[in-house]
C-alpha cells in the first residue's frame, strides 16, 4: 500500500495555503526514506492524473528530488509554474549536478 500526503505550506501573512509539500511513501519503507522510484510515483501522482491536479487546487507542490532524478532531468518533463524543486539538504552537491540544478533554475524552475 502506498500513501500520498499533501503538507499545506502556508503564508503567515494572509493565513492562506500557498503550496503544498507532497511526500509519497510506501509501507514497507521507513517514514524517513525516499528514493528515486517513490519520488517519480509522487510526482506521475500529482502531475499525471486528475484527481493529483484537483489535490493541489491550483497551487504548486514542493517535490523533494534525489540525486539522480536532477541529473536524469525529470523535472523538465513538468509545468515550471506546478512543480518547486526541493534539493535535499543532505545531498552533496558536486560541480556536474550543481551544473543541473543551475540549468533548471535558468529553464525558469523554481528550487
Amino acid at each position: 500500500m502506498a500513501y500520498l500526503v499533501l503538507r499545506p505550506i502556508f503564508n503567515v501573512q494572509t493565513d492562506k495555503i500557498e503550496a503544498y509539500a507532497v511526500v509519497y511513501r510506501e509501507t514497507k519503507m521507513l517514514e524517513t526514506e525516499e528514493n528515486d522510484e517513490t519520488v517519480a510515483k509522487a510526482i506521475s501522482a500529482i502531475f499525471s492524473t486528475p484527481v493529483g491536479e484537483q489535490l493541489l487546487n491550483n497551487k504548486p507542490a514542493f517535490i523533494t528530488f534525489t540525486e539522480q532524478l536532477l541529473r536524469a532531468n525529470v523535472a523538465c518533463l513538468f509545468s515550471k509554474e506546478k512543480l518547486i524543486i526541493r534539493v535535499d539538504d543532505e545531498l552533496t552537491i558536486q560541480s556536474s549536478l550543481l551544473n543541473n540544478i543551475q540549468n533548471l533554475r535558468q529553464e525558469g524552475y523554481t528550487l
